[in-house]
């Protein structure tokens, strides 16, 4: 009876505990110690901070003091900003400053009569700064105009503070009476009677404190917390409701951002109310632990909230609720079930966290033990969980409950309302439970050894198992198969279904996709993968690193960490629920509605921060060859996006590929660049989107020594250097070719001399041979014979006159010369003597004249003559690279023509030969090399009749 007591308190009790969105702090180490009074964001989105030390300007980086030297004291406050992002701000010593390209400026100081223990400032609608303090004064833009409206008659109404812009354009401003001073194109007017219609309960309000909420003008009561209406027009008030607030009285400070009302006090904590003055969460004061001092919402819609020595709370703008367990106790599994999630606690505790918020405590471990897991059973409406080595199953619909202590459960996976798999860490079974008294009437071991996780598919009622052997595949006649990939087994960790596919998370082999019971599909993941879920075809992956997500047919993963909203990145648990992701560090949950998380990725504006040249800011585009070390320093206004951005940048002109940097990596830096045109391009990436790129063109000028005018007055003067020796050495040149050519002249008419002095003395020597062989024929008495001669004789002694004074002639004519020649020769050896003349190769070349005709003579004459019967000669010509001619006869050879020659006396042969060589000679120094020769040979030197060969390279000149 004590434990059913003991059950159904646990079932009604809801804990009550403060929910809050999701935050992460911000320049937490940075204003260590310090009062942060007001956030604003300048034209260039960068940060302004102002504190009591002073003004402080973040550029996404550095933070920079920005100072003034006529400012009293070092506390600021009160922003105003405005249309064209100039920023004004004020201190106690009743200074106003201007904030505008970066610069800090005194721009406004009140008189001593102007001057009341506050100082209120706003820029209206036409751009006028209103100050309010003793007096009101407005400051046309540029100090266009300046009106003093003075102190109106404030001895009945005591001093306006709190100054506020009304739509319409009119200032209201807060007073302790019942009386509300407005202004409006430089008129004050009081007005008295606003409370008048109201009921007498609130005719004691003394004063209101202004504030615009959407379209309304509200007034809060800092003694009674009541809200007013404000009709501008009537100048009515109507009264709303009493906000249900603990804040001291006279200590209320408003703020609105995005038509939210946020109230704090002289204390911790801050209350926030919808556009209707309804309470959100739970009407409860949330961040208690930080002293709020403003609340501001930046271009990304963050929401910032200033503090007192803690840095700046940023809120991302998806709405991310936080909350914690009572007592700190720590959050150790979460679990869907059917109203929201279940969470297991560190010491045995068992919660359900409902859609609205609430937490109820479900059932308590007696021992007190951390619940190492943690499973809902739908089909029975159970909670199945563990403590060390006991194991839980709490039936929420009749609320029994039994305990057995068995093992270590690490995975449950239901079969229908009775049965279920049960993984431990030393077998995994079978469990039936009795429908009636929920104990266990049966258990099976399926499978022996170790275990991690569990899968049962209901359709194909394959068992998927996680174990210390591998993934195992176990059919419902019970054939187990062990899986493997690229003969590798595999190792899973979590399993998933999705219509009629099985989602599994491995250790080494990424994702695996099932149907059917047979991988269809893998989606590489390079961390060992803790849990997989899916929800409305997104993958959520938890690892070490954290909580990823990505497409499931997109396969590139982000990861959730601050950027999302997320206050931590160290994720112990998450789970999916009723369209809700839940997520815990152990310390708090947080969850968010999916449909909010995925928001499109922005494009995140780039700027430069500075650009220094050999470390001084660049002042021009154009620099000189020693000004070669250029840094870029570069930076984007982003708080949400900064884990997941990155940078593409390159340098056109001196590397043509993009590179990356990490997003604190936002300086690059290129030494000793030479001279060139330049262009540096930058442009930041978040996940898969780019900003637009930004550029800084520049030229880097070359050195005098390297400029075209400079190269072209080296190429003149060198040239005329050049020249000038250029000419000295031709005249000497030309001074020595001259007196070479004389001497070269003197030589080749000498040799021209000696030609045709040899020519002179063959012709003569040639006349003589012939003539003696007419005589012969004369006196032999052969007349026919002697009067073919002499024609064949003058014919030739005409064609030898013609060439005697030519060098060279066409080789077709010294062929018809030595043609006549030996016709004449035949008439006088008669039918003996047989003759053949070929030519082998191209004609068209030119010889020297009657140098063969020698060679001939001498064969004729020494060779055929003495040799009784046939005498054949072979004259043949071959013309390829060399022109050689070989003469061959069949007479008695060398050596019995010199017997013969010895007798007679004969000089002929010795003065014919010396005459050839000598001419040989000639044209071969002539022509600087040896371009003729001859050789003489015996063809049969063992025979009586040997013959004779003579070989012979003749000089030629081409004819073309």
């Amino acid at each position: 009876m004590r434990t059913l007591i003991l059950i159904a308190l646990f079932f009604s009790a809801f804990i009550s505990n403060a929910q809050h969105p999701a935050y992460y702090v911000f320049g937490e180490e940075q204003f260590k110690g310090i009062d942060i009074y007001d956030v604003v964001q300048d034209k260039d989105l960068n940060y302004l901070f102002a504190t009591g030390q002073g003004l402080f300007k973040h550029d996404g980086y550095s933070y920079i003091n920005l100072e003034c030297p006529e400012m009293k004291g070092s506390s600021v406050f009160d922003f105003q900003r405005d249309s064209e992002g100039t920023i004004y701000c004020s201190n106690l010593q009743h200074q106003i400053f201007r904030i505008k390209d970066g610069k800090m400026e005194l721009y406004y100081e009140l008189s001593e009569i102007d001057q009341s223990p506050d100082i209120s400032i706003v820029v209206d609608h036409d751009e006028n700064l209103i100050i309010q303090s003793a007096s009101t004064i407005i400051i046309g833009p540029n100090k266009s105009f300046i009106n003093n409206l003075g102190p109106p008659d404030y001895s009945k109404y005591s001093t306006a503070t709190g100054l506020r812009l009304l739509p319409d354009g009119t200032t209201i401003s807060t007073m302790a009476g019942q009386f509300i001073p407005l202004q409006k194109n430089g008129k004050i007017k009081i007005i008295e009677d606003s409370f008048s219609d109201l009921d007498s309960e609130y005719l004691k309000i003394r004063g209101l404190f202004w504030i615009v909420l959407g379209d309304k003008v509200i007034g809060i009561s800092p003694d009674t917390h009541d809200a007013f209406e404000f009709n501008p027009e009537t100048f009515k008030l109507k009264f709303l409701k009493k906000l249900d607030i603990e804040l001291p009285k006279r200590f209320v400070r408003l703020y609105t951002t995005d038509n939210r009302l946020w109230l704090s006090g002289n204390s911790n904590g801050i209350y926030v109310f919808d556009q209707e003055l309804n309470p959100l969460y739970n009407g409860e004061s949330i961040y208690n632990d930080h002293f709020i001092s403003d609340v501001f919402t930046d271009h990304e819609g963050n929401l910032l909230l200033s503090t007192f020595d803690e840095g700046v709370i940023v809120i991302p703008d998806n709405s991310v609720i936080g909350v914690a367990l009572p007592d700190g106790e720590k959050i150790t599994k979460l679990e869907p079930n059917a109203n929201g999630i279940l969470i297991g606690s560190n010491i045995g505790k068992v919660y359900s966290l409902n859609s609205d918020g609430k937490i109820q405590l479900l059932c308590a471990s007696p021992k007190m033990n951390t619940i190492d897991q943690l499973y809902y059973w739908k089909e029975k409406n159970a909670i199945v969980h563990n403590s060390e080595s006991r194991i839980e199953i709490v039936n929420l619909n009749s609320g029994a409950r039994n305990s057995y202590l068995i093992g270590s459960l690490k995975g449950a996976s239901s079969i229908d309302g009775n049965s279920i798999l049960m993984a431990f860490n030393h077998s995994l079974s079978l469990w039936k439970i009795d429908s009636k008294t929920e104990r266990l009437i049966e258990e099976t071991t399926l499978r022996r050894g170790r275990t991690y996780s569990v899968f049962y598919d209901k359709k194909t009622k394959m068992i998927y198992l996680g174990s210390t052997v591998g993934l195992m595949l176990i059919s419902p006649n019970g054939d187990q198969e062990t899986v493997k990939i690229d003969g590798n087994i595999v190792y899973a960790n979590s399993f998933m279904k999705l219509d009629d596919q099985i989602i599994i998370g491995s250790r080494k082999n990424g994702i695996l996709i099932y149907s059917n019971d047979k991988l269809i599909r893998k989606i590489p993941f390079n961390e060992p993968i803790r849990k997989i879920l899916v929800h409305q075809n997104k993958i959520f992956v938890l690892t070490r690193s954290g909580l990823h997500y990505a497409g499931l047919n997109e396969g590139e993963f982000t990861r959730l960490n601050q950027s999302t909203g997320l206050e931590f990145n160290n994720i112990v648990d998450f789970n999916i629920a009723n369209g809700m992701l839940y997520i815990t560090n152990s310390s708090k949950i947080q969850y968010v509605d999916l449909n909010s998380l995925f928001i499109s990725q922005k494009a995140i504006p780039i700027r430069f921060i500075d650009i220094l040249v050999n470390g001084k800011k660049a002042k021009s585009d154009f620099f000189n060859h020693v000004q070669s070390n250029f840094q870029f320093d570069f930076s984007v206004s982003t708080l949400r996006y900064r884990e997941n951005l990155k940078y593409l940048y390159k340098l056109v002109g001196h590397q043509d590929e993009w590179h990356e940097l990490n997003y604190d990596e936002n300086s690059i830096e290129f030494s000793a660049l030479p001279p060139g045109d330049y262009d540096f391009i930058v442009k930041s990436v978040n996940g898969t989107t780019e900003s637009e790129a930004i550029h800084y063109s520049f030229t880097i000028d070359a050195p005098y020594y390297q400029k075209w005018w400079f190269y072209a007055l080296i190429f003149i003067f060198s040239g005329l250097i050049i020249g000038l020796i250029f000419m000295y050495r031709i005249r000497k040149i030309r001074s020595k070719n001259i007196e070479k050519f004389e001497k070269q002249k003197i030589q080749t008419d000498l040799l021209e001399s000696e030609l045709k002095a040899l020519r002179s003395q063959m012709n003569p020597h040639f006349i003589f041979n012939s003539l003696n062989s007419i005589q012969d024929l004369i006196l032999k008495e052969d007349t026919d014979a002697s009067y073919d001669y002499i024609v064949l004789f003058a014919d030739l002694v005409r064609n030898a006159l013609n060439y005697s004074n030519k060098d060279y002639i066409p080789v077709e004519k010294e062929l018809d010369f030595l043609d006549v020649y030996l016709s004449l020769e035949k008439l006088r050896f008669k039918e003996d003597f047989v003759y053949n003349v070929e030519f082998e190769g191209s004609r068209d070349i030119d010889v020297p004249s009657m140098l063969i005709q020698p060679f001939i003579e001498n064969a004729l004459l020494h060779g055929l003559l003495h040799k009784k019967g046939k005498k054949e000669l072979t004259i043949k010509f071959t013309f390829t690279d060399k022109l050689i001619c070989t003469i061959e006869d069949n007479g008695i050879g060398r050596t019995k023509s010199a017997l013969i020659s010895d007798r007679q006396g004969a000089v002929h042969e010795s003065f014919a030969l010396e005459a050839i060589n000598k001419r040989l000679q000639i044209f071969n120094e002539r022509q600087g090399e040896e371009i003729g020769k001859y050789s003489i040979t015996d063809l049969h030197p063992n025979q009586e009749e040997t013959g004779t060969r003579v070989e012979i390279q003749l000089p030629f000149k081409r004819q073309y």
